[in-house]
């Protein structure tokens, strides 16, 4: 009987070890992982557990996941010169950058970049719950802004830029920078950007792939096509600096040791991310008749090298794939690439990517900010008054007032309602008088909202300056229709879609798409 009770005993205390065993096992969990260490301790010990091949996977601006080590896929391509545009999401537009320098106003486009970031850090929240941040445009690395100098129309791309000022160009672009960033006292960054392209990349844009900026003075590099990358890089901590594609003085910008280690990281202090301009470190070396390259060397691993070694730690590309031979070759070594790869892993760090969202604020942004009525305004530059008869608080940008309120500031009045009683040629003799003269009116919701023989009136005498309809009191309206002879209306077809061309049209584009299908050959694709 003792003898079982110490087997029982035994089998207990054995499965009691186990479970602790198991419980303490449990709560180890990896320094990488451990949110209460720093950056630095993090990446270095994530740096430590990965494999050469697993190094250089992440060195391409496609960088997959490593499951292993809880290393999510992330597409380092995203572009918000003017907003997140090249997103598959409807997300806010808002004018070019040349545009928004003629403002004059840094503050106001240290607004629009706030808001920029905003949705994009919506857009990156949705992509992780669908899984397609591997997706180009969905990340939170925007290669924004371009501080290139404009001083030639011919170059194509002055349009991306802030004009040919170099002070001006200073302050838009830190504007952009602290905008999309953030203050620099969070733990964490809400976005990434960008200062591009590194340097003296201001056109043609037809030989970017070979041209070589040389005979640059000193003068003129440092006064004109730099001022703005320093303040980028030591005023606004700008995390992310792009090479470009031409040669400076002989060498690709990507490799030259002048701009990017004596001057960038030496001269000026920066630690962060060089990335190179996308297909620029292919132009080292690959030979093509169609388009001419630099060919300053002789193979993939022997250009990738070089770059790595001059600083340039991301590519957007494939060449650095080659890598792999580099480092079989003893053209560059391991612990080169550990240089490159802690600054990109610990930029991924500053953003939160692999830490749980509860400790990461952005990470609660809704998707509700993407092209909000508050963005819209912004981008367009207006207010938005409306009027409702359900009253109701002010939101997102849109201020509710009365009718008369609305009329009398605003310069385009839109109309949206029903057909009802009560709203019956609410827009009559008497309210157009309260109109703007400068103003449009707009009606795309039923004709007998307006009292047409009113605005008729109206426009005849400039009361407004014009006015666009997609309905009419009476439809078809008359041949001797005075609306169809002002110089100041616009008239569409609100019932345009019923003839039947169109119908017959619609038709046949139905037919197609469905044939398109069936053959592996869809079109109108939408998602």
């Amino acid at each position: 009987m003792l003898e079982m009770n110490n087997r029982y005993f035994t089998k207990v205390l054995l499965f009691g070890m186990i479970i602790i065993t198991t419980s303490l096992q449990a709560q180890v969990i990896p320094p990488y992982l451990n949110t209460d260490l720093s950056i630095d301790e993090r990446v270095n010990d994530l740096v430590s557990r990965m494999t050469l091949e697993e190094k250089v996977s992440q060195m391409t601006h496609t960088s997959r996941g490593i499951n292993r080590l809880g290393i999510p896929d992330y597409n380092w391509w995203n572009e918000c010169l003017h907003g997140e545009a090249r997103s598959t999401e409807k997300v806010t537009v808002f004018p070019q950058p040349i545009g928004l320098a003629a403002s004059f106003n840094p503050e106001e486009l240290f607004k629009s970049a706030e808001m920029i970031s905003d949705e994009g850090r919506a857009v990156y929240n949705a992509s992780v719950k669908k899984g397609n941040t591997l997706n180009r445009y969905t990340g939170l690395t925007f290669w924004t802004p371009n501080v290139n100098i404009f001083r030639d129309p011919r170059w194509g791309r002055g349009m991306e830029t802030y004009g040919e000022d170099p002070f001006l160009t200073t302050k838009m672009g830190l504007a952009v920078v602290k905008g999309l960033q953030g203050d620099g006292t969070q733990k964490y960054d809400k976005a990434h950007a960008c200062a591009k392209h590194y340097a003296v990349h201001s056109g043609p844009e037809w030989n970017r792939h070979s041209y070589n900026a040389e005979n640059i003075s000193i003068r003129d590099l440092r006064e004109t096509y730099l001022p703005a990358f320093k303040a980028l890089v030591t005023e606004g901590k700008v995390k992310e600096v792009m090479c470009a594609y031409n040669r400076f003085e002989g060498k690709p910008c990507c490799s030259s040791d002048k701009l990017l280690i004596d001057i960038l990281r030496n001269s000026w202090g920066y630690d962060n991310i060089i990335l190179s301009d996308c297909g620029a470190i292919d132009d080292f070396w690959r030979k093509d008749k169609n388009t001419p390259r630099h060919e300053t060397h002789p193979d993939a691993e022997s250009a990738s090298a070089d770059a790595v070694l001059n600083g340039t730690d991301l590519e957007c590309g494939g060449s650095y794939r080659a890598l792999n031979k580099a480092l079989a070759d003893g053209k560059i070594s391991e612990k080169d690439l550990d240089v490159s790869l802690r600054r990109l892993l610990k930029g991924r760090f500053e953003l939160g990517m692999f830490d749980p969202d509860e400790r990461v604020p952005y990470s609660k942004i809704p998707y509700s900010v993407v092209e909000s009525p508050e963005h819209i305004a912004k981008a367009l530059d207006m207010n938005i008054l409306v009027y409702t008869r359900t009253p109701r608080a002010d939101e997102d940008g849109i201020r509710y007032v009365d009718l008369e309120t609305v009329l009398k500031n605003s310069d385009y009045v839109s109309l949206h309602c029903p057909l009802t009683p009560q709203t019956k040629h609410m827009i009559n003799k008497e309210t157009l008088a309260l109109m703007k003269p400068t103003a449009f009116l707009i009606n795309t919701s039923r004709g007998a909202l307006i009292d047409e023989p009113a605005l008729i009136e109206a426009l005849e005498k400039h009361q407004i300056a014009g006015a666009g309809l997609d309905v009419q009191e009476t439809e078809p309206p008359k041949a001797d229709n005075p609306l169809y002879t002002l110089d100041n209306v616009i008239l569409t077809p609100h019932m345009g879609w019923k003839g039947l061309e169109t119908r017959q049209r619609l038709v046949s584009i139905l037919a197609g798409n469905v044939k398109g299908f069936l053959e592996g050959t869809p079109v109108n694709v939408v998602s």
